[in-house]
């Protein structure tokens, strides 16, 4: 500094520019993870890595992605962040009413965009694998209020028997509310602490489903506080999660195929009495099995099983440092 100049003043680098916009996805496939899949090895840098063949990632595409190629063009905006209510594993599909989620676009060029044909954009490029509800734009608070609210959650799903259970024990399931602990499945017990943890399940309905190569089957429909391990519940996993449906059935079980048909919240309401985003219609089972010659997917949920993948709740593997 020359003498007797005065000192710059100092300058605060200019705060980001971010645009939130709320809605809702329907999943209506296996085998797309709700945010991009990074490769765990290289940690999605690639570098002639052998496990992902140098892509960086495990999947070609994600729900993050689907939406972010028609978002950020419209925006002029190089980077956008997913935040979901939750997640689903990469094997199960996300039905019923949808998810609640919060796109954010990150130093947008452009502001004046038609959220209506941007959706529609976004409906036409994921056709069959991805539906979402109209966009809104939102505070940056509404991120917070999304992903802490607790929710429960209403799961259907496709569970073998190795043997045909007692009819009237069956029965009397139905209806039934069951506390059970769980701890820590041994899939995730390598990041997470190993405790048990407090569940409530509710077993709204169950129903035979034929025989399979695998023996007996049955649908069953729950609801379940959030954080349950549903797939473990259903087997019992040797034990670390009791009661399971395999106990109160009487008979090993396995599950098949899974799929979220509800994300209860509560979530509040949006500022100013605006409703949130909300499909017209939920998807109903009885009408998505008659339109479809394999309803439960089953081929796409092994392959996306022997891939690996994001679990319900749990973090996405760490993105490469930009």
């Amino acid at each position: 500094m020359i003498p007797g100049q005065e000192p710059r003043p100092h300058r605060h680098p200019r705060p980001k520019a971010r645009i939130f916009l709320e809605g809702r996805y329907r999943k209506l496939v296996r085998g797309l993870p709700q945010t991009i899949f990074y490769c765990p090895e290289c940690k999605g840098r690639g570098r002639r890595c052998t496990n992902c063949g140098g892509y960086g990632k495990l999947t070609k595409d994600s729900v993050q992605e689907l939406i972010a190629r028609k978002v950020l063009p419209r925006y002029k905006a190089r980077y956008g962040k997913f935040h979901g209510a939750g997640r689903e594993d990469l094997d199960v599909r996300m039905l019923g009413g949808g998810r609640p989620f919060i796109f954010e676009v990150v130093q947008p060029k452009r502001h004046d965009v038609d959220l209506e044909e941007c959706r529609e954009a976004i409906l036409r490029y994921g056709r069959g694998r991805l539906e979402i509800t109209e966009l809104l734009p939102v505070p940056r608070k509404r991120v917070a209020i999304l992903k802490e609210t607790p929710s429960r959650k209403r799961y259907r799903a496709l569970v073998a028997v190795e043997e045909e259970p007692k009819a009237e024990r069956l029965e009397a399931l139905r209806g039934t509310v069951h506390e059970i602990r769980q701890r820590t499945p041994l899939r995730v017990a390598h990041r997470r602490a190993d405790k048990e943890r407090l569940r409530e399940v509710r077993i709204l309905d169950l129903e035979s489903a034929g025989t399979g190569p695998e023996g007996p089957r049955f649908e069953i429909t729950i609801d379940c506080a959030h954080g349950t391990y549903v797939k473990e519940w259903i087997s019992g996993e040797g034990g670390r999660s009791r009661p399971s449906f395999a106990e109160l059935c009487g008979v090993p079980t396995r599950c098949l195929g899974l799929d979220v048909w509800e994300v209860l919240g509560p979530f509040p309401a949006l500022e100013n009495g605006r409703r949130m985003p909300a499909f017209p219609e939920p998807l109903d089972w009885g009408d998505w099995k008659a339109g479809h010659e394999d309803p439960w997917d089953l081929d796409a949920g092994d392959q996306a099983r022997g891939a690996g993948g994001d679990r319900e709740e749990d973090p996405p593997p760490e993105p490469p440092s930009l």
